[in-house]
């Protein structure tokens, strides 16, 4: 079952604008607070909002398949392995940071006092945050994905049952809430009459009290 035109106009305004939210977060994380596993969870979030806006089907249909994004998991750790390993053939230890001060990608080196924040430093940094963010965005998104399709969805015609039942239940319960709102005017009604015909007979009463006087 897919959510209204509200929300899947919000999804479609939203979605990109959170993958690329999502992408900052991942490749600036050397310079600024977040990194891979932040900025993967983010992306996985919008992948989130989408199916969830959407029927799952349609919206597969705005994603990778899942194998697809299985396989942006298995890069992800691939990536990570193999730049922690060149630090053993390049320089003289697992995860060292060959790349720092090595020019090219990532390989500036960090300017003394205050800099501009320069995105092509940190060395192999940035590379393990790219990595990092592709392993988590694969593996929360299939988990999500998985979620999802372990729920059955609901045909057309069951949508428009349950909302015909739910419109009988209304208006029975309107027409219940009117009963009642009769009934109570009917015993106002009976009251004011028993008191009018109790105020009649106490004067009739006072006045053969007089007439006996």
């Amino acid at each position: 079952m897919s959510s209204g035109p509200v929300a899947k106009a919000a999804a479609r305004l939203l979605v990109p604008m959170i993958f690329i939210f999502g992408f900052y977060v991942v490749v600036h994380g050397h310079l600024s607070p977040g990194g891979g596993f932040q900025g993967g969870a983010i992306v996985a979030t919008g992948v989130a909002l989408l199916v969830a806006s959407f029927a799952l089907a349609e919206g597969e249909a705005f994603l990778p398949s899942i194998k697809n994004i299985k396989l942006f998991e298995s890069a992800g750790l691939i990536l990570f392995i193999c730049t922690a390993l060149a630090g053993i053939a390049v320089a003289s230890g697992f995860l060292v940071n060959w790349l720092n001060g090595a020019g090219g990608l990532f390989g500036n080196a960090v300017a003394y006092g205050i800099t501009s924040g320069d995105i092509w430093t940190g060395g192999i940094i940035p590379v393990l945050n790219i990595a990092i963010g592709f392993e988590v965005f694969g593996a929360l998104s299939v988990v999500v994905l998985y979620m999802f399709k372990g729920l059955r969805e609901t045909t057309q015609a069951e949508d428009d049952a349950a909302d015909a039942k739910a419109a009988e239940v209304d208006a029975k319960a309107a027409a219940e809430r009117e009963s009642v709102a009769q009934a109570l005017e009917d015993a106002k009604a009976a009251e004011s009459q028993v008191s009018a015909g109790v105020s009649t007979a106490a004067g009739a009463a006072a006045a053969e009290g007089g007439d006996a006087k």
